[in-house]
């Protein structure tokens, strides 16, 4: 993808928990949730070729999406989030603006799970 813009977010999903004796209902982790979102440049037709694939064959194909962050000028190092099993929530079929040198189209999308292979070197006094 030749994006311009990218997040992911996890966000846990909590049931409540009721126990004899004690009046506050208690909140326990029970799964979660991936999203993504991003702007792309429209000039490319793989999304709009994954749902159409989609709309012939009802198979939604997914995707991996990998993202380093790094800034040569820190001491942090890098960070590398791999999203898995990635599907899109919707797709840009068709656009134009007049006069525009360049089109973008925003793109979002669930993930089945995350990895982080590398993680920033803490620094020191640091959480």
């Amino acid at each position: 993808m030749e994006l311009t813009e990218f997040s992911s977010e996890y966000k846990p999903s909590y049931v409540d928990v009721k126990i004899l004796g004690v009046v506050n209902v208690q909140q326990r982790p029970a799964g979660g949730k991936i999203t993504w979102k991003g702007k792309a440049y429209y000039n490319q037709s793989d999304f709009r070729a994954v749902m159409l694939e989609y709309q012939r064959t009802g198979r939604m194909p997914d995707m991996d999406i990998q993202v380093t962050t790094e800034d040569e000028a820190s001491r942090v190092g890098r960070q590398t989030i791999i999203l898995k099993g990635c599907l899109l929530d919707s797709v840009t079929l068709a656009q134009f603006k007049a006069g525009e040198e360049l089109l973008e189209e925003d793109v979002s999308g669930t993930a089945g799970s995350w990895e982080m292979p590398e993680k920033f070197t803490p620094l020191a006094g640091r959480f």
